[in-house]
């Protein structure tokens, strides 16, 4: 290879992480819009007949905040992974464990924000209004506690924070070698 082409390559490598680096700045902010597009939906200790009336009054801005969150977001949120994982595999000598790791959790917690979204999306689509209210509350409940079980697969996918770049003694361009994980 020449060194035109190499050149050509590194700056290309350089291009992609800061696009990596974007997208989960853009997965957050998919999240948090897709989480405050809606108002409030009622507390879990409100009577049923609240939670059919706010997924019937808030269709739209529920199913709108469901498709920022689990469509645009989940999409930064695995390009984000897949970058996190290419970037802590370039520094791993024990074969990828780590990096598995971080991105096998991030991958339950996509699927899990997603499964959460989709019960309260198929709320808001028609399954509110048309069943007993307290089906939509019970349907509500099971997705908050979903949501709520998030906290593992996220708690796994920052046990990778110290080995990030500057961190525990790494520096550029070397592998790290005998990393402890606190």
């Amino acid at each position: 290879m020449d060194r035109v082409t190499e050149r050509r390559g590194i700056m290309d490598d350089a291009r992609w992480e800061k696009w990596a680096s974007a997208t989960g700045i853009g997965f957050v902010a998919a999240l948090v819009a897709g989480y405050t597009i809606a108002p409030q939906p009622p507390k879990l200790s409100d009577s049923p007949v609240r939670f059919a009336d706010y997924f019937v009054h808030n269709q739209t801005s529920v199913l709108v905040g469901t498709m920022l969150a689990a469509g645009v977001g989940g999409v930064m949120l695995l390009w984000w992974l897949g970058s996190l994982r290419l970037f802590l595999r370039r520094r791993e000598s024990d074969g990828g464990r780590l990096s598995a790791v971080a991105f096998g959790s991030g991958l339950v917690a996509l699927a899990i924000l997603i499964q959460s979204l989709a019960i309260r999306a198929a709320l808001a689509f028609g399954l509110s209004g048309t069943v007993d209210p307290s089906i939509s509350k019970g349907l509500y409940s099971v997705s908050y506690t979903v949501d709520a079980l998030n906290v593992f697969p996220i708690g796994a996918l920052l046990v990778r924070a110290p080995y990030r770049r500057g961190a525990v003694g790494h520096r550029p361009g070397r592998r790290a070698e005998g990393v402890r994980v606190r």
